[in-house]
């Protein structure tokens, strides 16, 4: 996978699970919501999320249409290696998302979502700062959810086949991923992620995109209590406990996370609400 596009892709990824994080020592700064402040309808957005890993703080901000559709993310990062992102999200008058621009200091991306019988079944990346980045995601699905992801880079012709990842799904709930390798370095499992999740409602259930895809979150029905990643470089096992609003909403998540029983680091995230219309 190209460096740009995980760049892309990993800044999306940081807002439900952050993965490797190095220890450090921060400051975490506590919640306090006042009741009469607080959402409360059953159905609620995201309106932020603040991230704090290391030393930083990483604010992202969300804006919805009047049909509740994300339309645009806004990340401001602070003392970290995370760099300023900005998110776009277009749809169709089918309510399907067909396109989503990620724009940072160091490169535009773009990602053009085709459809057959309203499902999704190819992605195509356009880096505007190197062509050479570009690629194609052949998807696979069961009808319900996308099973299969396989990259090819559209940079030269004939399109080079990359790497696959596989997703399993159960009540809502994306479990498992695993990752292969691309053929021409055997194929073989190069990772695979099982994740364990709660009775708790997930704080993207709403605000996510309903089919897995690049570009934006997937909307995971409930809570993540653990998720366990078998690959380089090793064993990673992250741990997560919440504190929840009255309608059953993540406001704060800890991760602790160690790899092959190393050193833990935490990273927090604060969430914040509003009611869909």
């Amino acid at each position: 996978m190209k460096k740009l596009f995980l760049l892309t892709t990993t800044l999306i990824l940081l807002i439900s699970c952050s993965k490797d994080t190095p220890t450090f020592e921060h400051t975490i700064i506590p919640v306090t919501t006042k009741d009469d402040m607080e959402p409360i309808s059953d159905k609620q957005l995201i309106d932020s999320v603040t991230l704090y890993i290391g030393t930083g703080v990483n604010k992202f901000d969300y804006n919805y249409d009047n049909k509740n559709r994300l339309i645009d993310l806004h990340l401001r990062a602070s003392g970290s290696t995370i760099t300023d992102a900005d998110y776009l999200y277009t749809y169709d008058d089918e309510n399907k998302l067909i396109r989503s621009v990620v724009t940072t200091d160091r490169t535009i991306a773009t990602y053009d979502f085709s459809y057959e019988n309203k499902i999704p079944v190819l992605v195509t990346y356009a880096d505007a700062s190197n062509p050479k980045n570009n690629l194609i995601i052949k998807l696979k699905n069961n009808g319900s959810q996308i099973t299969d992801w396989t990259e090819f880079s559209s940079a030269t012709l004939p399109e080079k086949e990359g790497t696959t990842s596989k997703y399993i799904y159960e009540n809502q709930n994306s479990t498992s991923q695993i990752m292969l390798f691309p053929p021409e370095s055997g194929g073989k499992v190069s990772n695979t992620t099982n994740t364990e999740y709660g009775i708790n409602k997930n704080p993207f259930i709403y605000t996510g995109y309903k089919w897995r895809l690049p570009g934006i979150t997937f909307a995971n029905k409930n809570d993540q209590l653990k998720e366990t990643s078998v690959g380089i470089p090793g064993t990673t096992i992250r741990t997560s406990t919440y504190t929840y609003n009255k309608q059953g909403y993540p406001i704060t998540q800890l991760i602790k996370s160690s790899t092959d029983g190393g050193p833990i680091s935490d990273t927090k995230y604060v969430y914040k609400y509003i009611d869909a219309k």
